[in-house]
């Protein structure tokens, strides 16, 4: 039997792939598509970066969209512990520097828990528009 994770799917634009990054005792689902400056979109609780397919094809025409799944939802790992803000800030920061990404925009659900996240590293205004 196929599980989830080893299906190669997408509903992301052309120009979009995914792949697993390890960090801070996890590893993430990460779909990155586009060039120019860094955005990254993060999904609010029971959801997956899925949710940002529409706005990924517009923002890629500018920038550089990265989208994660947390830990424990979609196709990322499901550990034991680490679903606190202060941990998952730190995965985040671990997927842009294993992106090398020195500073992005950082977009989020408005009902998600994110708002005052303490991210463990200054995520910087890049792409900037309306959308």
């Amino acid at each position: 039997m196929t599980t989830p994770s080893e299906v190669e799917y997408s509903i992301f634009s052309p120009g979009f792939h995914s792949q697993r990054i390890t960090t801070n005792g996890t590893t993430l689902h990460v779909r990155v598509g586009g060039a120019g400056p860094a955005v990254i979109l993060l999904h609010g609780y029971g959801e997956t970066g899925d949710m940002w397919s529409p706005l990924a094809a517009k923002l890629a025409a500018t920038c550089t969209v990265i989208i994660p799944d947390l830990r424990g939802m979609g196709l990322s790992d499901r550990p034991a512990g680490g679903y606190d803000k202060k941990t998952q800030g730190h995965d985040v920061a671990g997927v842009l520097d294993a992106l090398e990404v020195e500073q992005a925009d950082l977009v989020t659900m408005i009902s998600a828990t994110w708002s005052g996240m303490p991210l463990p590293r200054n995520i910087l205004p890049g792409c900037g528009g309306s959308f």
